[in-house]
């Protein structure tokens, strides 16, 4: 047990491919599956259904993330890397509210998880930091995959099935949400000297410098970046989301075509509406 904690290798990979087959074999299956369990959610869903599968994603997370806090303490605790104030972490707060919260509040919290939830998701296979000296099979590797792999699931749940529709006016409010959120974290920073979600000295070399020229303000900078890459998500996937509506829409009246392969001038758009939510209704 203690070697699966501590191996940071298990498979002795060599050679500069950072993704190794454990890594590719899971995210091909879990892509397979995903795809598969949310078309079947989607066609077979309710509401109830819908909150049932977002709630079990989020137990799935907190309890492998607990197990990580668990796993750290025990082994050596580190009040810089440990404590889970990663923009992936914020998922675990924010989830209870997408799930249970009403109004504007859900509306924040889906967005916040439908865009920079899914940028971080992303952004852990661009820069893969813990999967490079983890296989699949440690414990470090597989806590990682398990939970990115929910962190992009969750909003294809959400977007998919209809439980949210990403919307402009939800940016701002969902904007000012992230900053009350993160606030304290960028104070522990200062205070414990920390570099959490990169809002003291920036990650990387490069922004490492400008983060000490900038002292105090640097965290402005950060939320900047924060802020456009919020946006760009949220373009890109609505995007995505209406480039299907019109593709969808377009095979959908397709098939109201006379057999001689005509279209039937007598549907319109209002006929095709009524005859959706009378589907819907069933």
């Amino acid at each position: 047990m203690k070697n699966w904690f501590e191996t940071h290798d298990l498979l002795n990979r060599e050679g500069p491919f950072t993704y190794c087959v454990d890594y590719i074999v899971w995210y091909v299956v879990a892509l397979l599956l995903v795809g598969v369990g949310v078309f079947f959610l989607n066609k077979y869903k309710t509401e109830k259904r819908v909150k049932i599968v977002l709630i079990v994603l989020w137990a799935v997370a907190l309890i492998v993330d607990l197990a990580k806090l668990i796993k750290n303490i025990y082994y050596g605790f580190s009040i810089s890397s440990d404590i889970p104030f990663y923009i992936c972490s914020l998922y675990l707060y924010l989830m209870p509210v997408a799930i249970w919260g009403k109004g504007i509040w859900k509306r924040m919290a889906c967005t916040f998880i439908c865009t920079l939830g899914l940028f971080g998701a992303i952004m852990n296979y661009v820069i893969p930091s813990v999967v490079v000296n983890n296989s699949l099979f440690s414990f470090s590797g597989f806590h990682t995959t398990l939970y990115h792999t929910i962190l992009w699931t969750t909003p294809l749940v959400m977007l998919c099935t209809g439980y949210f529709k990403l919307k402009f006016k939800d940016y701002g409010w969902s904007l000012l949400a992230f900053v009350v959120v993160t606030l304290p974290i960028v104070i522990f920073n200062f205070i414990a000297k920390t570099d959490y979600m990169y809002f003291r000295e920036g990650g990387i070399d490069l922004v490492k410098n400008v983060a000490s020229t900038m002292g105090y303000a640097f965290p402005l900078l950060a939320y900047a970046v924060y802020a456009l890459a919020m946006i760009l998500m949220q373009l890109l996937i609505m995007g995505i989301t209406k480039l299907v509506e019109i593709i969808k829409g377009k095979i959908f009246k397709n098939s109201f075509k006379n057999g001689d392969g005509k279209d039937d001038s007598s549907i319109n758009d209002e006929k095709i509406l009524k005859i959706i939510l009378e589907e819907k209704n069933e």
